[in-house]
């Protein structure tokens, strides 16, 4: 995902404007029928649907994903939240 980003950080994200939508590149938030909520990255536009996948090798794979519906799509990752253990 975005550099840093890791398997239970926080994000915070925002829903498209009217008007807006994803686009090649957006680190968005998909709700799947099957995997329920992830993040992942648009690679490309396919037809009417999009090709995602994660930036990490240890991240579940295109194939796994299929092609993305643009309804399951809940909103742009805009920055992970880190939150640092006090001392």
């Amino acid at each position: 995902m975005a550099p840093g980003l890791r398997d239970g950080d926080l994000v915070v994200a925002t829903a498209f404007a009217p008007g807006h939508s994803p686009d090649v590149g957006h680190v968005v938030h998909i709700r799947h029928p099957v995997l329920g909520s992830v993040v992942k990255r648009i690679h490309e536009r396919r037809g009417a649907g999009f090709v995602v996948g994660g930036d990490s090798i240890a991240s579940t794979s295109r194939d796994d994903l299929g092609l993305i519906d643009p309804s399951w799509i809940i909103a742009r990752v805009r920055f992970p939240l880190r939150i640092r253990a006090r001392r």
